[in-house]
C-alpha cells in the first residue's frame, strides 16, 4: 500500500512549476459538516495552505474518462497534505492531478515580491515583517515599527 509523502517533501515543493502528477490515493474520509471528501495522496502537485500563503486548486483526472474532479482546498492535517473534493475515491485509485496554473502562477509572484520588499524594508529601513498574506487583488506585508 502507498502512503503519504512528507509535508517538505512534496512533488509541487520540490519543483512550485510542475502542472501535473500522477498520484495514488492514501486515505478517503467524509470531510466533517460537509457533503465533500478529504483525500491523500501519496503524494501532490497541490500545495496545501499555510504560512500565509493560500492553498492551491486544480483538478483530479482518471484514465478511463474525461471528467474533470474539481478540487475546492488543499490543506495539511495530521502532517498531511489533504485535498477537498465532492467525490469519494477508493484507496488505490490512480489519477493525474492538474493545478489551476494561472493562479498558482499569481500566488507565486507575490510570494516572491513578498520577499523583496522585506529584504529592501530590513536593509534600508531595520523593519522586520512580521505578518503578510496574498489574496486575488493584493498581498499585505506588515512591519514592525520603533
Amino acid at each position: 500500500m502507498a502512503t503519504a509523502t512528507a509535508l517538505g517533501r512534496l512533488a509541487c515543493q520540490k519543483n512550485s512549476f510542475l502542472q501535473e502528477l500522477s498520484a495514488k490515493v492514501v486515505s478517503c474520509v467524509k470531510a466533517a459538516s460537509t457533503n465533500e471528501y478529504d483525500i491523500v495522496f501519496d503524494d501532490s502537485v497541490l500545495f496545501p495552505e499555510g504560512g500565509g500563503q493560500p492553498g492551491d486548486v486544480g483538478t483530479l483526472h482518471r484514465s478511463t474518462d474525461d471528467q474533470a474532479i474539481p478540487v475546492t482546498k488543499a490543506f495539511t492535517q495530521e502532517g498531511n497534505c489533504v485535498l477537498r473534493t465532492d467525490r469519494e475515491l477508493q484507496v488505490g485509485d490512480e489519477l493525474l492531478m492538474r493545478v489551476d496554473w494561472p493562479r498558482r502562477l499569481d500566488h507565486m509572484q507575490q510570494h516572491s515580491a513578498q520577499h523583496l520588499i522585506s529584504a529592501i524594508a530590513k536593509r534600508t529601513l531595520d523593519l522586520n515583517t512580521t505578518t503578510w498574506s496574498l489574496g486575488l487583488t493584493r498581498c499585505n506585508v506588515e512591519f514592525d515599527s520603533p
